[in-house]
């Protein structure tokens, strides 16, 4: 499998950690698990619809990829996001 498939579900997983402390942001993190079962789903009908289609009828498998393009661009928004958030808090209590 290549990093395009994978990589948005690493940048998930390190948002998960840095959100996984703050209990302010666990809304946050019920969207991580959200945006990671549509792409897992997404894989899953495709593959579920090739293993049904006869040999030499198969089909470009472009859910998948679709679904992909959406976690890379989800997965780099919330762990921004999330960067921006902690970073406000560690300025926060530092200060204060």
């Amino acid at each position: 499998m290549s990093l395009f498939f994978l990589g948005p579900y690493v940048l998930f997983a390190i948002s998960s950690l840095i959100v996984w402390r703050q209990r302010a942001t666990a809304g946050r993190l019920v969207f991580i698990v959200v945006l990671c079962a549509i792409g897992v789903l997404a894989g899953w009908v495709e593959h579920d619809q090739y293993l049904r289609t006869p040999p030499g009828r198969e089909t470009q498998p472009m859910l998948n990829f679709i679904a992909t393009i959406g976690l890379w661009f989800g997965s780099v928004v919330v762990l921004v996001t999330v960067a921006k958030s902690r970073a406000a808090n560690t300025r926060s209590a530092n200060s204060g």
